[in-house]
């Protein structure tokens, strides 16, 4: 059967095609949902450069859950089919088709594409396709470590720290994910500091009486503000505690060796 249709008689049909590999659509190591996200980034790719889809985008186009299609992504990074990158806190990810005969090298090619970002060279769609902006590539073990890493080192301050409120809003600040009321974010020094100083401040709070308990900061304030290079004799103030062992008045001290017993 041979179709034939007009350019530009449907809109519908002049807005293109998108070809779908049939090593992917018939590969028995991904479902249903993996191959239709697939379909869908491919579609977006060739529409142009800077295209961006979104979760949303994508869970409308296929009228599927965020779940799902997050479920999605990672069958088909296992199978080395895509990769993403994201952004920053607002921002869309940047996703990478791989190219099928290396199944994980990035190679420059027209049956590879990039799109979230301006390729470095666009060739015509009737005379050859998209050419691939050259990237390094990002190794998603690499990345896994340092998001594991940070999770770790936020789980310690977390758990250490004497108000449990607001832990989304914390965990972005200590990630670096947010400004500082300084304008700075979160360095490592940063982090190394904050995590030496909650022990000791939820050290002094736990001596606290609970009519001080209300003056605790929350903890993404306690962050933005820096109260964690503050002098730990102002948190005890507030707390009202004093140190466990207080210096000997000057009217006491003696230098004679004290033997024990009466004298």
């Amino acid at each position: 059967m041979e179709i034939i249709f007009e350019s530009g008689t449907d809109a519908r049909l002049a807005s293109g095609f998108t070809q779908v590999p049939n090593s992917v659509w018939r590969s028995p190591n991904l479902g249903l949902h993996a191959k239709c996200v697939y379909i869908c980034l491919l579609s977006y790719a060739w529409e142009g450069p800077k295209c961006r889809p979104s979760y949303e985008r994508i869970q409308s186009d296929l009228k599927v859950s965020q779940p799902t299609v997050t479920k999605a992504l990672k069958e088909l990074r296992a199978e080395g089919l895509v990769d993403w990158k994201r952004r920053g806190p607002g921002k869309t990810s940047l996703y990478v088709i791989k190219d099928l005969r290396t199944k994980g090298g990035l190679v420059q090619g027209k049956n590879q594409t990039l799109f979230g970002e301006e390729p470095s060279e666009v060739g015509s769609r009737t005379k050859g396709g998209l050419v691939a902006y050259s990237e390094v590539k990002e190794d998603p073990l690499e990345k896994d470590a340092v998001e594991n890493t940070a999770l770790a080192l936020f789980g310690e301050f977390w758990s250490h720290y004497p108000r449990k409120e607001d832990k989304p809003d914390a965990r972005r600040v200590f990630n670096g994910e947010g400004k500082l009321k300084d304008g700075t974010k979160m360095s490592d020094l940063d982090r190394t500091k904050a995590l030496a100083a909650v022990k000791v401040y939820g050290e002094i709070w736990s001596r606290a009486s609970k009519d001080r308990l209300q003056y605790r900061k929350l903890p993404a304030g306690w962050l933005r503000l820096r109260r964690f290079e503050d002098d730990p004799t102002n948190w005890e103030h507030t707390a009202g505690v004093t140190t466990s062992r207080q210096p000997v008045s000057p009217a006491f001290q003696t230098e004679d060796e004290y033997s024990g017993g009466r004298s």
